[in-house]
Protein backbone atom coordinates (compact mmCIF):
# COMPACT_ATOMS: atom_id res chain seq x y z
CA UNK A 1 0.00 0.00 0.00
CA UNK A 2 2.87 2.25 0.86
CA UNK A 3 4.78 1.72 -2.60
CA UNK A 4 1.23 2.70 -4.31
CA UNK A 5 1.02 5.96 -2.73
CA UNK A 6 4.66 6.94 -3.07
CA UNK A 7 4.23 7.79 -7.10
CA UNK A 8 1.18 11.02 -4.95
CA UNK A 9 4.37 11.61 -3.03
CA UNK A 10 6.68 12.38 -5.48
CA UNK A 11 4.39 14.25 -7.76
CA UNK A 12 3.13 16.47 -5.25
CA UNK A 13 5.83 17.27 -2.86
CA UNK A 14 7.54 19.98 -5.35
CA UNK A 15 4.11 22.26 -5.27
CA UNK A 16 3.61 21.12 -1.81
CA UNK A 17 7.35 22.63 -0.71
CA UNK A 18 6.30 26.00 -2.39
CA UNK A 19 3.30 26.75 -0.52
CA UNK A 20 4.51 25.70 2.26
CA UNK A 21 7.41 28.59 1.28
CA UNK A 22 4.73 31.00 0.55
CA UNK A 23 3.06 30.32 4.08
CA UNK A 24 6.23 30.98 5.69
CA UNK A 25 6.59 34.08 4.15
CA UNK A 26 2.55 35.56 5.50
CA UNK A 27 3.10 33.78 8.60
CA UNK A 28 6.32 35.96 9.45
CA UNK A 29 4.69 39.07 8.76
CA UNK A 30 1.94 38.00 11.39
CA UNK A 31 4.61 37.23 13.98
CA UNK A 32 6.13 40.42 13.98
CA UNK A 33 2.67 42.21 13.98
CA UNK A 34 2.53 42.59 18.01
CA UNK A 35 5.96 43.55 18.28
CA UNK A 36 4.92 46.52 16.15
CA UNK A 37 1.92 47.06 18.36
CA UNK A 38 4.25 47.02 20.99
CA UNK A 39 6.68 49.43 19.44
CA UNK A 40 3.84 51.67 18.45
CA UNK A 41 2.66 52.09 21.71
CA UNK A 42 5.31 51.83 24.00
CA UNK A 43 7.82 54.12 21.91
CA UNK A 44 5.55 56.44 19.58
CA UNK A 45 2.27 56.31 21.48
CA UNK A 46 4.00 57.37 24.71
CA UNK A 47 6.09 60.16 23.04
CA UNK A 48 2.45 61.50 21.35
CA UNK A 49 5.10 61.28 18.50
CA UNK A 50 1.86 61.97 16.04
CA UNK A 51 3.64 62.64 12.47
CA UNK A 52 5.95 58.83 13.02
CA UNK A 53 2.43 57.00 14.35
CA UNK A 54 1.09 57.72 10.66
CA UNK A 55 3.59 56.67 8.68
CA UNK A 56 4.36 53.43 11.34
CA UNK A 57 0.69 52.85 10.88
CA UNK A 58 0.99 52.79 7.57
CA UNK A 59 3.69 50.47 7.38
CA UNK A 60 2.34 47.99 9.22
CA UNK A 61 -1.34 48.41 7.23
CA UNK A 62 0.96 47.46 4.36
CA UNK A 63 2.86 44.64 5.75
CA UNK A 64 -0.29 43.30 6.79
CA UNK A 65 -1.82 43.29 3.27
CA UNK A 66 1.89 41.79 2.09
CA UNK A 67 0.58 39.03 4.68
CA UNK A 68 -3.10 38.64 3.58
CA UNK A 69 -1.64 38.62 -0.17
CA UNK A 70 1.16 35.77 0.35
CA UNK A 71 -1.70 33.93 2.43
CA UNK A 72 -4.62 34.28 -0.25
CA UNK A 73 -2.21 32.98 -2.70
CA UNK A 74 -0.99 29.51 -1.15
CA UNK A 75 -4.16 29.05 0.09
CA UNK A 76 -5.67 29.36 -3.41
CA UNK A 77 -2.44 27.23 -4.89
CA UNK A 78 -2.79 24.58 -2.12
CA UNK A 79 -6.79 24.09 -3.31
CA UNK A 80 -5.89 23.24 -6.42
CA UNK A 81 -3.51 20.70 -5.51
CA UNK A 82 -6.07 19.41 -3.46
CA UNK A 83 -8.89 18.64 -5.76
CA UNK A 84 -6.09 17.42 -8.32
CA UNK A 85 -4.89 14.74 -5.73
CA UNK A 86 -8.58 14.09 -4.95
CA UNK A 87 -9.35 13.93 -8.35
CA UNK A 88 -5.87 11.04 -9.08
CA UNK A 89 -6.94 9.49 -6.17
CA UNK A 90 -10.55 8.44 -6.19
CA UNK A 91 -10.05 8.13 -10.20
CA UNK A 92 -7.24 5.68 -9.54
CA UNK A 93 -9.29 4.04 -6.62
CA UNK A 94 -11.99 3.95 -9.22
CA UNK A 95 -10.33 2.21 -11.59
CA UNK A 96 -8.27 -0.63 -9.64
CA UNK A 97 -11.85 -1.83 -8.07
CA UNK A 98 -12.42 -2.57 -11.54
CA UNK A 99 -9.60 -4.70 -12.10
CA UNK A 100 -9.77 -6.34 -9.01
CA UNK A 101 -10.52 -10.34 -8.86
CA UNK A 102 -13.80 -11.06 -9.01
CA UNK A 103 -13.43 -13.49 -6.32
CA UNK A 104 -11.90 -11.03 -3.70
CA UNK A 105 -14.52 -8.12 -4.80
CA UNK A 106 -17.29 -10.24 -3.97
CA UNK A 107 -16.40 -10.02 -0.28
CA UNK A 108 -18.00 -6.78 -0.18
CA UNK A 109 -20.97 -4.89 -1.09
CA UNK A 110 -21.34 -2.26 -3.81
CA UNK A 111 -22.22 0.01 -0.96
CA UNK A 112 -19.40 -0.76 0.90
CA UNK A 113 -17.21 0.02 -2.48
CA UNK A 114 -18.95 3.39 -2.80
CA UNK A 115 -18.59 4.45 0.86
CA UNK A 116 -15.07 3.79 0.42
CA UNK A 117 -14.40 5.86 -2.73
CA UNK A 118 -16.33 8.78 -1.38
CA UNK A 119 -16.30 9.07 2.02
CA UNK A 120 -13.01 7.70 3.31
CA UNK A 121 -10.83 9.50 0.48
CA UNK A 122 -12.78 12.48 1.77
CA UNK A 123 -11.82 11.71 4.89
CA UNK A 124 -8.03 11.68 3.69
CA UNK A 125 -8.66 15.01 1.69
CA UNK A 126 -9.95 17.12 5.06
CA UNK A 127 -7.50 15.82 7.10
CA UNK A 128 -4.74 17.52 4.39
CA UNK A 129 -6.92 20.35 3.86
CA UNK A 130 -8.13 21.36 8.04
CA UNK A 131 -5.32 19.93 9.91
CA UNK A 132 -2.08 18.35 8.63
CA UNK A 133 -0.88 21.51 6.37
CA UNK A 134 -1.86 24.06 8.97
CA UNK A 135 -0.15 22.67 11.38
CA UNK A 136 2.97 22.24 10.01
CA UNK A 137 3.42 25.96 9.74
CA UNK A 138 1.11 26.12 13.02
CA UNK A 139 4.49 24.34 14.48
CA UNK A 140 6.87 26.44 13.67
CA UNK A 141 4.45 29.22 14.27
CA UNK A 142 4.34 27.94 18.09
CA UNK A 143 7.84 27.76 18.29
CA UNK A 144 8.98 31.06 16.80
CA UNK A 145 6.22 32.46 19.36
CA UNK A 146 7.57 30.79 22.91
CA UNK A 147 10.77 32.16 21.62
CA UNK A 148 9.39 36.08 21.38
CA UNK A 149 7.74 35.33 24.37
CA UNK A 150 10.35 34.26 27.11
CA UNK A 151 12.85 36.92 25.56
CA UNK A 152 9.78 39.27 26.38
CA UNK A 153 8.75 38.26 30.06
CA UNK A 154 9.52 34.84 31.02
CA UNK A 155 7.02 34.69 34.17
CA UNK A 156 3.79 35.23 31.97
CA UNK A 157 5.28 33.43 29.01
CA UNK A 158 5.37 30.33 31.82
CA UNK A 159 1.83 30.51 32.81
CA UNK A 160 1.23 30.23 29.00
CA UNK A 161 3.43 27.42 28.59
CA UNK A 162 1.37 25.39 31.46
CA UNK A 163 -1.91 25.55 29.33
CA UNK A 164 -0.14 22.96 26.58
CA UNK A 165 -0.38 19.93 28.17
CA UNK A 166 -4.59 20.04 28.89
CA UNK A 167 -4.56 20.58 25.34
CA UNK A 168 -2.48 17.15 24.58
CA UNK A 169 -4.02 15.76 27.48
CA UNK A 170 -7.67 15.98 26.63
CA UNK A 171 -7.06 15.26 22.93
CA UNK A 172 -5.16 12.01 23.72
CA UNK A 173 -7.91 11.03 25.99
CA UNK A 174 -10.60 12.02 22.96
CA UNK A 175 -8.81 10.73 20.58
CA UNK A 176 -8.64 7.01 21.50
CA UNK A 177 -12.40 6.71 21.61
CA UNK A 178 -12.66 9.12 18.03
CA UNK A 179 -11.16 6.19 16.40
CA UNK A 180 -13.24 3.37 17.89
CA UNK A 181 -16.65 5.38 16.96
CA UNK A 182 -15.29 6.47 13.47
CA UNK A 183 -14.45 2.47 12.64
CA UNK A 184 -17.90 1.87 13.49
CA UNK A 185 -19.50 4.92 11.70
CA UNK A 186 -17.55 3.90 8.40
CA UNK A 187 -19.20 0.50 8.66
CA UNK A 188 -22.89 1.55 9.34
CA UNK A 189 -22.49 4.36 6.72
CA UNK A 190 -21.66 1.26 4.12
CA UNK A 191 -24.33 -0.56 5.38
CA UNK A 192 -26.23 2.30 4.70
CA UNK A 193 -25.65 2.88 1.18
CA UNK A 194 -26.17 -0.75 0.55
CA UNK A 195 -30.00 -0.60 2.56
CA UNK A 196 -30.64 3.05 0.38
CA UNK A 197 -29.00 1.10 -3.08
CA UNK A 198 -31.46 -1.88 -2.48
CA UNK A 199 -34.48 -0.06 -1.51
CA UNK A 200 -34.18 2.57 -4.33
CA UNK A 201 -33.34 -0.70 -6.84
CA UNK A 202 -36.28 -2.79 -5.49
CA UNK A 203 -39.25 -0.11 -5.50
CA UNK A 204 -40.84 -1.90 -8.24
CA UNK A 205 -40.79 -4.88 -5.86
CA UNK A 206 -42.15 -2.93 -2.87
CA UNK A 207 -44.82 -1.44 -4.97
CA UNK A 208 -46.12 -4.77 -6.23
CA UNK A 209 -45.65 -6.65 -2.98
CA UNK A 210 -46.90 -3.72 -0.97
CA UNK A 211 -43.90 -3.84 0.90
CA UNK A 212 -43.66 -0.38 2.06
CA UNK A 213 -44.11 -0.63 6.10
CA UNK A 214 -41.45 -3.38 5.88
CA UNK A 215 -38.75 -1.91 3.39
CA UNK A 216 -39.54 1.31 5.37
CA UNK A 217 -38.78 -0.50 8.85
CA UNK A 218 -35.71 -1.74 7.34
CA UNK A 219 -34.58 1.55 6.29
CA UNK A 220 -35.30 3.29 9.61
CA UNK A 221 -33.28 0.87 11.67
CA UNK A 222 -30.40 0.91 9.44
CA UNK A 223 -30.35 5.14 9.75
CA UNK A 224 -30.80 4.79 13.48
CA UNK A 225 -27.85 2.83 13.44
CA UNK A 226 -25.79 5.58 11.55
CA UNK A 227 -27.47 8.18 13.10
CA UNK A 228 -26.48 6.82 17.05
CA UNK A 229 -22.14 6.17 16.20
CA UNK A 230 -22.48 9.81 13.85
CA UNK A 231 -24.13 11.33 17.06
CA UNK A 232 -21.32 9.64 19.48
CA UNK A 233 -18.56 11.40 16.96
CA UNK A 234 -19.92 14.28 17.21
CA UNK A 235 -20.51 14.31 21.19
CA UNK A 236 -17.02 13.55 21.30
CA UNK A 237 -15.50 16.54 19.28
CA UNK A 238 -17.66 18.59 21.39
CA UNK A 239 -16.70 17.58 24.91
CA UNK A 240 -12.91 18.46 23.56
CA UNK A 241 -13.91 21.46 21.80
CA UNK A 242 -15.21 23.13 25.10
CA UNK A 243 -12.09 21.94 27.01
CA UNK A 244 -10.13 23.43 24.35
CA UNK A 245 -12.56 26.31 24.48
CA UNK A 246 -12.36 26.66 28.61
CA UNK A 247 -9.06 26.57 28.44
CA UNK A 248 -8.26 29.36 25.70
CA UNK A 249 -10.69 31.36 28.15
CA UNK A 250 -9.01 31.21 31.24
CA UNK A 251 -5.59 31.93 30.46
CA UNK A 252 -6.13 35.38 28.91
CA UNK A 253 -7.41 36.31 31.76
CA UNK A 254 -4.59 35.08 34.49
CA UNK A 255 -2.26 36.81 31.56
CA UNK A 256 -3.91 39.75 31.96
CA UNK A 257 -4.46 40.39 35.67
CA UNK A 258 -0.33 39.05 35.90
CA UNK A 259 0.07 41.51 33.42
CA UNK A 260 -1.85 44.42 35.28
CA UNK A 261 0.21 43.81 38.07
CA UNK A 262 3.34 43.96 36.78
CA UNK A 263 2.71 47.09 34.85
CA UNK A 264 1.49 48.81 38.06
CA UNK A 265 4.93 47.55 39.53
CA UNK A 266 6.78 48.94 36.53
CA UNK A 267 7.75 45.45 36.10
CA UNK A 268 6.61 45.53 32.12
CA UNK A 269 5.22 48.65 30.05
CA UNK A 270 1.65 48.52 28.41
CA UNK A 271 2.86 47.90 24.96
CA UNK A 272 4.23 44.65 26.17
CA UNK A 273 1.07 43.37 27.76
CA UNK A 274 -0.86 44.08 24.28
CA UNK A 275 2.01 41.90 22.77
CA UNK A 276 1.73 39.18 25.11
CA UNK A 277 -2.24 39.24 24.69
CA UNK A 278 -2.19 39.24 20.62
CA UNK A 279 0.23 36.38 20.91
CA UNK A 280 -2.00 34.50 22.95
CA UNK A 281 -4.23 33.83 19.27
CA UNK A 282 -0.59 32.66 18.01
CA UNK A 283 -0.44 30.32 20.67
CA UNK A 284 -3.20 28.84 21.20
CA UNK A 285 -3.98 28.38 17.87
CA UNK A 286 -1.45 26.15 16.52
CA UNK A 287 -1.96 24.25 19.86
CA UNK A 288 -5.80 23.67 19.00
CA UNK A 289 -4.99 22.47 15.62
CA UNK A 290 -2.12 20.24 16.82
CA UNK A 291 -4.41 18.79 19.47
CA UNK A 292 -8.04 18.24 16.86
CA UNK A 293 -5.27 16.98 14.52
CA UNK A 294 -4.91 13.99 16.60
CA UNK A 295 -8.86 13.48 17.25
CA UNK A 296 -8.44 13.95 12.76
CA UNK A 297 -5.72 11.40 12.66
CA UNK A 298 -7.43 8.64 14.48
CA UNK A 299 -10.72 8.92 12.32
CA UNK A 300 -8.50 9.30 9.13
CA UNK A 301 -6.71 6.35 9.90
CA UNK A 302 -9.50 4.50 9.82
CA UNK A 303 -10.50 5.71 6.43
CA UNK A 304 -6.69 5.16 5.15
CA UNK A 305 -6.82 1.44 6.67
CA UNK A 306 -10.55 0.72 4.74
CA UNK A 307 -9.01 2.34 1.62
CA UNK A 308 -5.64 0.34 2.29
CA UNK A 309 -7.61 -3.27 1.91
CA UNK A 310 -9.18 -2.50 -1.45
CA UNK A 311 -5.85 -1.19 -3.18
CA UNK A 312 -4.27 -4.79 -1.12
CA UNK A 313 -6.87 -6.76 -3.22
CA UNK A 314 -5.25 -8.94 -5.60
CA UNK A 315 -5.47 -7.84 -9.38
CA UNK A 316 -6.47 -9.82 -12.20
CA UNK A 317 -3.49 -11.16 -13.39
CA UNK A 318 -3.11 -8.86 -16.43
CA UNK A 319 0.32 -9.80 -18.29
CA UNK A 320 2.20 -12.76 -19.60
CA UNK A 321 4.89 -14.13 -21.64
CA UNK A 322 2.31 -14.99 -24.31
CA UNK A 323 0.73 -12.67 -26.51
CA UNK A 324 -2.42 -13.72 -29.03
CA UNK A 325 -1.24 -13.98 -32.30
CA UNK A 326 -2.88 -12.64 -35.27
CA UNK A 327 -4.22 -16.13 -36.46
CA UNK A 328 -6.40 -16.07 -33.69
CA UNK A 329 -7.61 -12.40 -33.30
CA UNK A 330 -10.95 -12.06 -34.95
CA UNK A 331 -10.51 -8.02 -35.96
CA UNK A 332 -10.11 -8.42 -39.69
CA UNK A 333 -12.85 -7.13 -41.80
CA UNK A 334 -12.15 -9.11 -44.75
CA UNK A 335 -12.10 -12.75 -42.68
CA UNK A 336 -13.27 -13.63 -39.66
CA UNK A 337 -11.79 -16.87 -37.48
CA UNK A 338 -13.61 -19.53 -35.60
CA UNK A 339 -12.16 -21.02 -32.59
CA UNK A 340 -11.55 -24.37 -31.17
CA UNK A 341 -12.23 -25.05 -27.31
CA UNK A 342 -10.68 -27.88 -25.24
CA UNK A 343 -11.72 -28.49 -21.24
CA UNK A 344 -8.82 -30.91 -20.09
CA UNK A 345 -9.27 -32.32 -16.23
CA UNK A 346 -10.91 -28.75 -15.16
CA UNK A 347 -12.36 -28.82 -11.59
CA UNK A 348 -14.21 -25.80 -10.05
CA UNK A 349 -15.09 -25.83 -6.31
CA UNK A 350 -16.58 -22.50 -4.22
CA UNK A 351 -16.89 -22.86 -0.34
CA UNK A 352 -15.92 -27.13 -0.35
CA UNK A 353 -18.77 -27.52 -3.10
CA UNK A 354 -18.05 -29.26 -6.30
CA UNK A 355 -19.24 -26.96 -8.81
CA UNK A 356 -17.37 -28.90 -12.37
CA UNK A 357 -15.55 -32.16 -11.54
CA UNK A 358 -12.53 -33.35 -13.50
CA UNK A 359 -14.22 -32.39 -17.03
CA UNK A 360 -12.49 -32.63 -20.38
CA UNK A 361 -14.56 -32.58 -23.42
CA UNK A 362 -13.62 -30.59 -27.14
CA UNK A 363 -15.32 -28.51 -29.41
CA UNK A 364 -14.55 -28.29 -32.48
CA UNK A 365 -14.65 -24.71 -33.89
CA UNK A 366 -17.82 -23.26 -35.44
CA UNK A 367 -20.07 -25.65 -33.32
CA UNK A 368 -23.29 -24.53 -31.51
CA UNK A 369 -23.42 -25.70 -27.97
CA UNK A 370 -26.16 -26.38 -25.58
CA UNK A 371 -25.48 -26.00 -21.84
CA UNK A 372 -28.50 -27.05 -19.62
CA UNK A 373 -28.73 -28.13 -16.16
CA UNK A 374 -31.01 -27.09 -13.56
CA UNK A 375 -30.47 -23.64 -11.45
CA UNK A 376 -27.31 -23.49 -10.04
CA UNK A 377 -25.70 -26.62 -11.35
CA UNK A 378 -22.87 -24.00 -12.51
CA UNK A 379 -23.81 -23.56 -16.19
CA UNK A 380 -22.56 -19.79 -16.32
CA UNK A 381 -19.35 -20.83 -14.47
CA UNK A 382 -18.02 -22.47 -17.13
CA UNK A 383 -18.67 -19.39 -19.20
CA UNK A 384 -16.71 -17.37 -16.41
CA UNK A 385 -13.66 -20.05 -16.02
CA UNK A 386 -13.66 -19.81 -20.22
CA UNK A 387 -13.23 -15.15 -19.77
CA UNK A 388 -11.06 -16.34 -16.69
CA UNK A 389 -13.58 -13.96 -14.14
CA UNK A 390 -12.98 -17.25 -12.05
CA UNK A 391 -9.68 -19.50 -12.15
CA UNK A 392 -9.94 -23.23 -12.65
CA UNK A 393 -8.37 -24.71 -9.36
CA UNK A 394 -6.96 -27.76 -11.74
CA UNK A 395 -6.84 -28.75 -15.23
CA UNK A 396 -6.80 -25.96 -18.49
CA UNK A 397 -8.86 -24.35 -20.74
CA UNK A 398 -7.15 -24.23 -24.71
CA UNK A 399 -8.32 -21.79 -27.51
CA UNK A 400 -6.97 -23.44 -30.45
CA UNK A 401 -4.16 -25.72 -28.68
CA UNK A 402 -3.28 -22.57 -26.41
CA UNK A 403 -3.55 -22.49 -22.93
CA UNK A 404 -6.18 -19.56 -21.54
CA UNK A 405 -3.49 -19.55 -18.68
CA UNK A 406 -1.09 -18.29 -21.18
CA UNK A 407 -3.06 -15.19 -22.64
CA UNK A 408 -3.18 -11.37 -21.82
CA UNK A 409 -6.65 -11.44 -20.27
CA UNK A 410 -7.76 -8.67 -21.71
CA UNK A 411 -6.67 -9.49 -25.48
CA UNK A 412 -8.24 -13.04 -24.84
CA UNK A 413 -11.57 -11.11 -23.61
CA UNK A 414 -11.60 -9.96 -27.47
CA UNK A 415 -11.86 -13.52 -28.58
CA UNK A 416 -15.19 -13.68 -27.01
CA UNK A 417 -18.16 -12.12 -26.67
CA UNK A 418 -20.80 -12.24 -23.94
CA UNK A 419 -24.63 -11.82 -23.50
CA UNK A 420 -25.34 -12.35 -19.87
CA UNK A 421 -28.97 -13.17 -18.35
CA UNK A 422 -28.92 -10.14 -16.58
CA UNK A 423 -29.86 -6.81 -19.04
CA UNK A 424 -27.24 -4.12 -17.85
CA UNK A 425 -27.96 -1.30 -19.73
CA UNK A 426 -25.43 2.02 -18.98
CA UNK A 427 -27.43 5.35 -18.54
CA UNK A 428 -26.12 6.51 -21.51
CA UNK A 429 -27.61 6.56 -25.06
CA UNK A 430 -28.94 3.26 -26.87
CA UNK A 431 -26.04 3.82 -29.40
CA UNK A 432 -23.92 4.03 -26.92
CA UNK A 433 -24.58 1.01 -25.19
CA UNK A 434 -24.54 -1.08 -28.17
CA UNK A 435 -21.23 0.13 -29.08
CA UNK A 436 -19.69 -1.22 -25.92
CA UNK A 437 -19.28 -4.18 -28.23
CA UNK A 438 -17.40 -2.72 -30.67
CA UNK A 439 -16.98 1.22 -31.15
CA UNK A 440 -15.46 1.14 -34.82
CA UNK A 441 -19.10 0.29 -35.79
CA UNK A 442 -20.56 2.07 -38.62
CA UNK A 443 -24.08 3.41 -39.01
CA UNK A 444 -24.99 0.56 -41.77
CA UNK A 445 -23.20 -2.53 -39.22
CA UNK A 446 -25.84 -0.93 -35.69
CA UNK A 447 -28.71 -0.91 -38.28
CA UNK A 448 -28.03 -4.30 -39.76
CA UNK A 449 -27.32 -5.82 -36.36
CA UNK A 450 -30.87 -3.74 -34.62
CA UNK A 451 -33.00 -5.72 -37.83
CA UNK A 452 -31.27 -9.07 -36.90
CA UNK A 453 -32.42 -8.49 -33.18
CA UNK A 454 -36.01 -7.05 -34.72
CA UNK A 455 -35.22 -3.81 -32.87
CA UNK A 456 -34.90 -1.60 -35.96
CA UNK A 457 -38.58 -0.90 -35.78
CA UNK A 458 -38.70 0.14 -32.65
CA UNK A 459 -35.59 2.45 -32.16
CA UNK A 460 -37.10 4.04 -35.19
CA UNK A 461 -40.03 4.74 -33.34
CA UNK A 462 -38.43 6.49 -30.46
CA UNK A 463 -38.15 10.67 -30.38
CA UNK A 464 -33.99 10.49 -31.06
CA UNK A 465 -34.03 6.72 -32.72
CA UNK A 466 -30.24 5.32 -31.53
CA UNK A 467 -29.48 8.73 -29.48
CA UNK A 468 -32.71 8.06 -27.02
CA UNK A 469 -31.18 8.23 -23.37
CA UNK A 470 -31.68 4.83 -21.36
CA UNK A 471 -32.97 5.73 -17.97
CA UNK A 472 -32.26 4.40 -14.77
CA UNK A 473 -30.39 1.15 -16.56
CA UNK A 474 -33.63 1.10 -18.67
CA UNK A 475 -36.72 1.79 -16.37
CA UNK A 476 -37.93 3.35 -19.62
CA UNK A 477 -37.43 0.07 -21.58
CA UNK A 478 -39.66 -3.79 -21.17
CA UNK A 479 -37.37 -6.06 -20.63
CA UNK A 480 -37.60 -7.91 -24.29
CA UNK A 481 -36.06 -4.77 -25.41
CA UNK A 482 -33.45 -4.54 -23.02
CA UNK A 483 -32.50 -8.10 -23.80
CA UNK A 484 -32.28 -7.34 -27.38
CA UNK A 485 -30.14 -3.92 -26.97
CA UNK A 486 -27.81 -6.40 -24.76
CA UNK A 487 -27.81 -9.16 -27.48
CA UNK A 488 -26.82 -6.21 -30.13
CA UNK A 489 -24.07 -5.23 -28.46
CA UNK A 490 -22.50 -8.86 -27.87
CA UNK A 491 -23.58 -9.99 -32.03
CA UNK A 492 -21.59 -6.49 -32.90
CA UNK A 493 -18.31 -7.53 -30.94
CA UNK A 494 -16.40 -9.07 -33.52
CA UNK A 495 -15.13 -11.95 -31.84
CA UNK A 496 -14.75 -15.86 -32.82
CA UNK A 497 -16.78 -17.17 -29.44
CA UNK A 498 -20.30 -16.17 -28.57
CA UNK A 499 -21.55 -17.07 -25.01
CA UNK A 500 -25.45 -16.60 -24.59
CA UNK A 501 -26.42 -17.01 -21.17
CA UNK A 502 -30.34 -17.15 -21.51
CA UNK A 503 -30.20 -14.17 -23.70
CA UNK A 504 -33.45 -14.50 -25.56
CA UNK A 505 -35.29 -15.53 -22.15
CA UNK A 506 -37.87 -12.08 -22.17
CA UNK A 507 -38.69 -12.55 -25.81
CA UNK A 508 -41.84 -13.59 -27.54
CA UNK A 509 -41.61 -16.82 -28.81
CA UNK A 510 -41.57 -15.17 -32.25
CA UNK A 511 -38.67 -12.75 -31.80
CA UNK A 512 -37.26 -15.78 -30.33
CA UNK A 513 -37.57 -18.10 -32.89
CA UNK A 514 -36.17 -15.77 -35.70
CA UNK A 515 -32.83 -14.83 -33.58
CA UNK A 516 -32.10 -18.40 -33.04
CA UNK A 517 -32.42 -19.11 -36.49
CA UNK A 518 -29.71 -15.89 -36.91
CA UNK A 519 -27.62 -17.92 -34.44
CA UNK A 520 -27.37 -21.03 -35.98
CA UNK A 521 -26.43 -18.88 -39.20
CA UNK A 522 -23.66 -17.47 -37.45
CA UNK A 523 -21.65 -20.88 -36.97
CA UNK A 524 -20.06 -20.08 -40.44
CA UNK A 525 -18.03 -17.24 -38.32
CA UNK A 526 -18.57 -18.41 -35.04
CA UNK A 527 -18.41 -21.22 -32.25
CA UNK A 528 -21.21 -20.76 -30.12
CA UNK A 529 -22.25 -21.57 -26.59
CA UNK A 530 -26.10 -21.55 -25.69
CA UNK A 531 -26.85 -21.30 -21.77
CA UNK A 532 -31.06 -22.21 -22.17
CA UNK A 533 -34.06 -24.04 -20.33
CA UNK A 534 -35.57 -24.45 -24.01
CA UNK A 535 -35.54 -27.76 -24.88
CA UNK A 536 -37.20 -27.13 -28.62
CA UNK A 537 -33.94 -26.45 -30.12
CA UNK A 538 -31.65 -29.13 -28.62
CA UNK A 539 -32.35 -31.23 -32.09
CA UNK A 540 -30.28 -28.34 -33.68
CA UNK A 541 -27.11 -28.23 -31.62
CA UNK A 542 -24.08 -29.82 -32.64
CA UNK A 543 -23.39 -30.69 -29.09
CA UNK A 544 -25.16 -30.81 -25.62
CA UNK A 545 -23.09 -30.23 -22.37
CA UNK A 546 -25.47 -31.35 -19.47
CA UNK A 547 -24.84 -30.34 -15.85
CA UNK A 548 -26.00 -32.76 -13.15
CA UNK A 549 -24.89 -32.62 -9.20
CA UNK A 550 -22.00 -32.75 -7.85
CA UNK A 551 -19.51 -31.86 -10.59
CA UNK A 552 -20.99 -35.07 -12.74
CA UNK A 553 -21.65 -33.88 -16.45
CA UNK A 554 -21.97 -35.94 -20.05
CA UNK A 555 -21.46 -34.13 -23.50
CA UNK A 556 -23.14 -35.18 -26.52
CA UNK A 557 -26.17 -35.07 -29.27
CA UNK A 558 -29.16 -34.92 -28.34
CA UNK A 559 -30.11 -38.01 -30.07
CA UNK A 560 -26.46 -39.80 -27.86
CA UNK A 561 -27.76 -38.36 -24.39
CA UNK A 562 -31.64 -39.02 -24.52
CA UNK A 563 -30.14 -42.70 -25.25
CA UNK A 564 -27.97 -42.59 -22.68
CA UNK A 565 -28.62 -40.65 -19.84
CA UNK A 566 -31.18 -41.25 -17.81
CA UNK A 567 -31.30 -37.80 -16.22
CA UNK A 568 -31.52 -36.12 -19.40
CA UNK A 569 -33.94 -38.06 -20.86
CA UNK A 570 -36.22 -37.77 -17.88
CA UNK A 571 -35.41 -33.84 -17.85
CA UNK A 572 -36.39 -33.20 -21.42
CA UNK A 573 -39.33 -35.51 -21.02
CA UNK A 574 -40.66 -34.00 -18.14
CA UNK A 575 -40.45 -30.53 -20.15
CA UNK A 576 -42.33 -31.70 -22.49
CA UNK A 577 -44.87 -33.28 -20.69
CA UNK A 578 -45.57 -29.65 -18.51
CA UNK A 579 -45.73 -28.34 -22.13
CA UNK A 580 -48.72 -30.98 -23.17
CA UNK A 581 -50.88 -29.89 -19.70
CA UNK A 582 -50.40 -26.32 -19.65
Amino acid sequence: MKNKYLKYKKKYIGPMIIILMLNIVGMIFNIFLPLMFKYLIDKIIAKENIDFMFKFSMGIIFLFIISSLFDFLSKKWYCSVLIKFEKEVKENMFNYIQKVSMKYFKTKSKGDYISRIINDVNALIQIFNDFLYPCILGSISLLCVIIILFKMQWILACYCVLSIPIFMFTSRYFGKKTQIISKQLKANMSEHLEVLDEGLSGILLNKTFNYYDEEKKIYSENLKKLLVSSYSLLMNKLYSKQIFMLTASVFPIIILISGGYMIVNDIITVGTLVAFISYLNYLYNPVILLANLNLAYKEAIVSYKRISEIMDMPLEEETNDFSISEDIVCVHKDKEYKSKIEFKNISYSVSDREIIKDSSFLIEAGQLVAIIGKNGIGKSTLFNLMLRIVEADKGEILIDNIPISSMNIYELRKLISVVPQDSFLYSTTIRENILIGNNKATQEEVENILNTVQLKEFVQNLPENLDTKVVLRGSNLSGGEKQKIVLSRGLIKQSSILLLDEATASMDSSSECILFDTIRNLKSKKTIFMITHDMRNLYFMDKIIFLESNGKYSVGTHEKLINNNENYRNLYEGVNVAKLIY
